[in-house]
């Protein structure tokens, strides 16, 4: 889970940064003062979201794994136990 979540940031990094070089160029070309301002403030905070969502996701799957692990671990101690 902590490879994925580090090559899921990785592709998040890189495709905020693709995407702010898309919205500046292109608000620049155009001359659309809203897209320079959404590459400047709105690509930047939306890649910070997504990257907390995405580290949260990761989180909770670390933990319902640590979950099933120990009641695995629990379930194998209740079988050696006689009755």
């Amino acid at each position: 889970v902590r490879v994925i979540f580090w090559i899921g940031s990785v592709l998040v990094i890189l495709g905020g940064i693709v995407y702010f070089f898309v919205e500046l160029v292109g608000g620049i070309s155009d001359g659309d003062a809203g897209r320079i301002l959404l590459a400047l403030f709105g690509v930047p905070i939306g890649t910070i979201v997504v990257l907390l969502v995405f580290r949260l996701y990761a989180e909770i799957s670390i933990v319902i794994f640590s979950i099933n692990e120990a009641l695995q671990e629990m379930a194998a101690s209740m079988r050696r136990r006689p009755m």
